[in-house]
């Protein structure tokens, strides 16, 4: 079943055998009532030709009897016109999802970068010589020039300015399967009496292996380059390797008791890969489909090493420039230095102004500290005073240790930074336990309640448990 340069094998299952009749070139198998196969490919083209044409909006100007003004006829040909770029665009759109359908990917689980399929595609389409067989949509007709025609004349020459359009897309549609079936990337059929033997291709593509790296590439800054100063660009580029098998498989089977049936009067479901496919298929191409089934008694494949790329794909993270000044007198250069000193003094910056900035939060958290302990002991003096102001000194009690609690976890971030924030939650616990436990103690000597002293004792064992962790911490 695999045929590569050293061996090859065929599947070969034969049942039974009935006459072949091989038609002419130009025959293109479409089907009657019956689903035998009676049109030829030129009445195909025409069909696929009057359904182009018919679907312009200057085709209903045509038909219509009555005035026409010269603005009615621009506006129309326009719109026309716009729909023939449309159908170029469809027609792009058509050979990516064909060349899709044929294509079996194989990843090995390996991420694909997002240009690899673009890349695939772009590649298989000059394998094929699709980008001369391909061309880009017409420019439009409908100019000054045109704007002074009769409106008679205009419609006229619109008409046949449009019908060659529609007959460029044509025949762009089969040149492209043309090359396609040359290539051996879609198949052909041949048609017997009660059999028909039929081809088609698919091609697999396996990604074996992957590669990423970081490279860096220099190129010249023409925008800051003079004779005496050359400026470079480097750019930190990250490379994405991938190693791609290509393997051709042709298969050829043979059926007898066949029908072409239309899209949706087909005998077996079509699978959800090739229903998509034709589901996406232009509304001007999509009615000359058919479904070819029958009784398969004979099959035959052929699998091929075809060969196999690299692909590279680089995307640039970050650029830098290089810089290389000098001290310069007139003509005379006196000193220079290049962009790994600059670099060296611009590090020796980062670390004084980092060292700075740490200095200024670590004064900054001092403060801050100072200021926490200060609140804190004017909430345990607010405690105190509750005997003579009551509920009030006591909700300012509350209040105030909160507030120190807020100053504490501020001290600790400015301490420490922002990398851990358990510290600060630690040190906001440490002062509110502290605090709160003095004042609880003082309430339960002054309403005599020892439950409230217990729970004044409680919160100095945890406030005495945290000091010991913040210490070890430190330490």
């Amino acid at each position: 079943m695999v045929h590569t340069a050293k061996k090859q094998r065929r599947l070969d299952l034969s049942v039974r055998a009935a006459p072949l009749r091989r038609f002419a070139a130009d025959d293109f198998h479409a089907s009657d009532e019956d689903g035998k196969p009676t049109s030829r490919r030129d009445e195909i083209a025409q069909d696929i030709l009057e359904r182009l044409w018919s679907a312009l909006p200057i085709a209903r100007l045509c038909d219509e009897v009555g005035h026409r003004g010269i603005k009615h006829v621009i506006q129309t040909a326009s719109a026309s016109h716009s729909q023939i770029v449309q159908w170029h665009s469809e027609l792009r759109q058509f050979i990516d999802d064909l060349l899709s359908v044929v294509t079996v990917i194989e990843n090995n689980q390996i991420v694909e970068p997002s240009a690899f399929r673009p890349w695939l595609f772009d590649a298989a389409k000059n394998e094929c010589g699709l980008k001369s067989v391909s061309p880009l949509p017409p420019r439009s007709f409908v100019d000054a020039h045109f704007a002074d025609l009769l409106p008679e004349i205009a419609l006229e020459r619109a008409k046949q300015e449009l019908e060659r359009h529609c007959s460029q897309i044509v025949t762009t549609l089969f040149n492209v399967l043309d090359a396609l079936q040359r290539h051996r990337r879609i198949g052909s059929v041949t048609f017997g009496d009660a059999a028909c033997q039929f081809t088609f291709f698919t091609r697999e593509v396996r990604i074996s292996d992957r590669q990423d790296s970081r490279v860096t590439k220099r190129r010249l800054d023409p925008a800051h380059t003079n004779r005496w100063v050359k400026a470079y660009f480097e750019d930190d580029v990250r490379q994405t390797r991938l190693t791609v098998q290509h393997r051709d498989i042709a298969r050829t089977h043979y059926v007898f008791d066949f029908t072409l049936n239309c899209l949706n009067k087909t005998r077996f479901p079509v699978p959800g890969r090739y229903q998509a496919f034709c589901e996406a298929v232009p509304d001007w191409i999509r009615p000359s489909l058919r479904i070819l089934e029958g009784d398969l008694f004979r099959e035959q494949c052929v699998a091929s090493d075809a060969r196999e790329d690299q692909f590279l794909e680089e995307v640039v993270v970050s650029t830098s420039w290089t810089r290389c000044p000098a001290i310069m007198l007139g003509p005379y250069v006196l000193a220079g230095w290049g962009n790994e000193a600059i670099e060296s003094e611009e590090e020796s910056h980062r670390v004084m102004y980092a060292v700075a900035d740490r200095n200024r939060s670590i004064h900054r958290a001092a403060l801050t500290s100072l200021a926490s302990k200060c609140i804190a002991v004017s909430a345990i003096v607010c405690a105190l005073m509750s005997a003579v102001l009551g509920a009030t000194a006591a909700v300012i009690a509350i209040v105030l240790t909160t507030l120190a609690m807020h100053l504490a976890g501020m001290s600790a971030r400015d301490r420490h930074g922002f990398t851990d924030t358990s510290l600060v939650l630690h040190e906001m616990a440490r002062v509110g336990t502290s605090t709160f436990a003095a004042q609880a103690f003082i309430f339960g000597l002054l309403t005599m309640s020892w439950p409230l002293s217990l729970v004044g004792g409680v919160l100095a064992l945890i406030a005495h448990r945290l000091s010991q962790q913040s210490k070890e911490t430190t330490a």
